[in-house]
């Protein structure tokens, strides 16, 4: 028998279970609408997944699925605040003219 061979025929019989697929499908226009630039989108995700894993760690919960497709559901529900700097920038710009009339 040839390495590999084993294998092959435990997969034709179905020796091994076949795993279902866990991709989630998120359509990219749903996140394009609220980010424009699709890396920026992604990185905004990676950043949630990242504090969503940290809570998650912190309190010793487990989290319902994958973090990264939570943190992206989260992203197009609008529950991710983002920002970017020229945004920020126009932001604080109008907090000093608000307090200066002040």
């Amino acid at each position: 028998m040839r390495p590999g061979e084993a294998f092959r025929r435990a997969r034709r019989f179905d020796l091994f279970p076949r795993e279902e697929p866990r991709m989630t499908y998120i359509p990219r226009h749903k996140v394009t609408e609220l980010i424009p630039n699709k890396f920026r989108a992604i990185k905004i995700a990676a950043m949630e997944a990242r504090r969503l894993n940290e809570r998650a760690r912190t309190f010793n919960i487990q989290l319902p699925g994958k973090i990264t497709t939570l943190a992206i559901n989260r992203l197009i529900d609008g529950k991710v605040e983002h920002f970017d700097a020229k945004e920020r920038a126009r932001l604080i710009r109008l907090e000093r003219e608000q307090q200066e009339e002040e």
